[in-house]
């Protein structure tokens, strides 16, 4: 499925993973100026935590298999949509949200006995690739078996996926065990592109994290005009429909200007520097040269020339 921030094509993998909510992400901000707000500003983490937090409320009321259960996972990645959620943000104070109505926006109605909010799946076990070549093709892969299940397939050596945890464990939710049903995941690959041409790659690992992270990478980019490293080394924030973890190198100045919108935010625990906010990789068309970006805090990360 595809959208447009900033006049640039994103495209997504469609189905029950994060791509959709990354696109409702973004077109929520799109009714915005998150530029002329700064980066690292309280105005920009305040808008950008409301609109997660928006696109999240969203994602764990509503999305499963969208072959299963028949919710109408396009309207994620439909502007009007994003406009009538965007009204939702107060800009001076946080705001509990309730999720929106994306039937409203369809020729349909809402099944009578859709299922009941999933909640948020269990995370780990993530990899995730950008690859990009001399012809100009770019391909963004993220591969990811939630734990390691210890089966691998004789003479094949791939182990197998025990994704079923993601899963909610209740029946008669939008992302309940059902026959032939996908788990919602979190895997987020995406690729921006211009004119026909790809020119960035993204993707990253960090179960529940990752789609945040991804957001906030591509905001920086092009909201920001940061190159990639950059745009993934900066400090990030993560929220999901609670309270947002703030980078501690934002500082106690920001955490005190969130606190007075209404955010409750903390920093992470100082012995937790494992991947509080995800691990991000991409690459990116910078002056007709393939540019990498990486984060390599937690997991073995590479950029490699082939």
């Amino acid at each position: 499925m595809s959208a447009t921030y900033r006049g640039l094509g994103i495209s997504a993998v469609k189905g029950p993973c994060a791509g959709p909510t990354v696109l409702e992400i973004l077109n929520i901000l799109q009714q915005f100026d998150i530029a002329a707000m700064g980066y690292g500003t309280v105005d920009s983490l305040h808008t950008i935590i409301e609109a997660v937090k928006l696109s999240a409320v969203d994602r764990f009321s509503f999305m499963g298999d969208p072959a299963v259960y028949g919710f109408p996972i396009d309207v994620l990645a439909q502007p009007e949509y994003a406009v009538n959620r965007a009204m939702n943000i107060d800009s001076s104070m946080a705001t509990v949200f309730s999720a929106g109505d994306p039937w409203s926006f369809t020729e349909d109605e809402k099944p009578r006995y859709f299922p009941v909010p999933a909640g948020a799946s269990p995370d780990s076990g993530t990899t995730s690739l950008s690859v990009a070549d001399k012809d100009g093709n770019m391909v963004a892969l993220t591969q990811t078996n939630l734990g390691f299940s210890g089966v691998v397939n004789p003479g094949v050596g791939v182990m197998m996926n025990n994704g079923m945890g993601w899963s909610a464990p209740m029946p008669g939710t939008a992302n309940s065990v059902a026959p032939f049903a996908r788990a919602l995941n979190n895997m987020t690959p995406m690729i921006l592109h211009k004119k026909g041409q790809a020119v960035m790659a993204i993707g990253g690992s960090g179960g529940r994290r990752i789609w945040p992270a991804v957001a906030q990478v591509i905001i920086n980019r092009i909201d920001f005009e940061m190159g990639l490293q950059e745009a993934i080394e900066k400090p990030r924030i993560h929220v999901e429909s609670d309270d947002p973890v703030v980078d501690r190198r934002f500082g106690d100045n920001l955490l005190n200007q969130l606190k007075l919108k209404g955010h409750n935010p903390e920093f992470p625990p100082k012995e937790f520097i494992l991947w509080p906010f995800s691990e991000p990789n991409g690459i990116v068309l910078d002056g007709g040269h393939w540019k990498s970006g990486l984060n390599p805090q937690a997991k073995p990360t590479h950029a490699v020339g082939y």
